[in-house]
């Protein structure tokens, strides 16, 4: 029985070698004739190497797009970090001198308008904002006249109830953290604008069985910032790239500082006529949803 195992064993084998040498043998047939078929119609060849370049191209655009997209995505994202820290810088300038404000008008002596010590701390006060570009403080009481300044003494006695500043920060709450304008130096004549920061004051805050009150509203207490400094020291250092940098408008958009100075003065909104995207954008910039 072995043997003969043996012999059916040599046997299968040596079919298994008959089909493995048909195949090759069927195989090179097959390649004889592609090889003859493409000499015959050398035009399959070109196509098909079209297709290749086609599809090697095709790949390569795609990564060429995403290689653009993850470019664009980081640079987008160092230009909003920097955007960023200059609103942060912007908003902590202005909030440091809201708190001072806010401060003064804490004072029960500034509250209850008693001139001497009023005009002290005016005093004093102005001679420690002066280092961050403020160039006139004031008080103006709950009917809007004008009672004290600490420079401009000639201005007191004024009405200021119409200003839109003035009912705007009138309808304040104490939550809230102050109001900005633009406008002309109280006192001064020239044609530079400066920046109004006011708050509201209330008078004798208190507190009852722990609930907080602030009291009825009994006037603003305001300054004045050079326009001047506010963008030397805030608005132009802002450069976001090689060409890229900050940009100064009203809320009429006219341009009040820009690197090309052929702007100033100038509405930007009308300037950019023929670029419909950038006038939403400026809307909303105005509107302050942006």
């Amino acid at each position: 029985f072995s043997i003969i195992r043996r012999g059916l064993n040599a046997k299968l084998n040596y079919r298994d070698c008959q089909l493995d040498v048909s195949r090759t043998e069927y195989s090179i047939m097959n390649l004889q004739k592609l090889f003859r078929l493409l000499r015959a119609r050398p035009w399959i060849i070109l196509t098909i190497s079209l297709l290749l370049i086609g599809i090697i191209l095709a790949l390569a655009g795609l990564s060429f797009q995403a290689t653009k997209n993850a470019a664009f995505h980081e640079f987008n994202q160092k230009q909003l970090g920097k955007v960023n820290e200059g609103i942060y810088k912007i908003e902590g300038y202005f909030e440091s001198i809201s708190w001072a404000l806010k401060s003064l008008g804490g004072l029960n002596r500034v509250q209850n308008f008693d001139e001497t010590p009023t005009r002290q701390v005016l005093a004093l006060e102005i001679q420690e904002l002066r280092l961050l570009g403020i160039n006139e403080i004031g008080i103006v009481d709950s009917n809007g006249v004008l009672r004290y300044t600490a420079v401009a003494r000639q201005t007191e006695g004024a009405d200021y109830s119409e200003m839109k500043y003035f009912r705007q920060t009138k309808e304040m709450v104490p939550a809230d953290t102050f109001t900005l304008a633009l406008v002309d130096p109280i006192g001064l004549e020239t044609d530079k604008k400066a920046i109004l920061i006011a708050v509201p004051m209330f008078a004798h805050p208190g507190e009852v069985n722990k609930i907080s009150f602030s009291g009825a509203f009994s006037g603003i207490v305001f300054c004045t910032l050079e326009l001047d400094h506010f963008i030397k020291n805030l608005i132009a250092p802002l450069k976001y790239s090689k060409t890229g940098h900050a940009l100064l408008i009203d809320d009429q958009y006219k341009v009040l500082w820009m690197p090309d100075k052929s702007f100033f003065g100038k509405s930007l909104y009308e300037e950019t006529a023929k670029f419909p995207d950038f006038q939403n954008i400026l809307e909303k910039m105005v509107s302050g949803e942006s």
